[in-house]
């Protein structure tokens, strides 16, 4: 597993608190890689296909905009 996680450049946050650590982390990986993808759950979790969906977070808008690129 930790292989994987290395390879993909995983990194940890603190769920439920204001975690700036991991924001700027984000920030700096997309910049500092011309064609890096993040994957955000912008509920926040993963939700099952027969549940409703949950209120977005703010973390993944705040990501895109410091970082500059299109949030899709």
């Amino acid at each position: 597993m930790k292989f994987l996680l290395v390879t993909y450049n995983c990194f940890p946050i603190e769920r439920g608190k204001k975690d700036a650590r991991s924001l700027v982390h984000a920030i700096k990986a997309i910049e500092d890689h011309e064609h890096s993808r993040l994957l955000i759950f912008p509920e926040g979790t993963r939700i099952k296909k027969d549940k409703e969906r949950g209120r977005a977070k703010v973390g993944p808008v705040f990501i895109a905009s410091k970082a500059g690129v299109p949030l899709l």
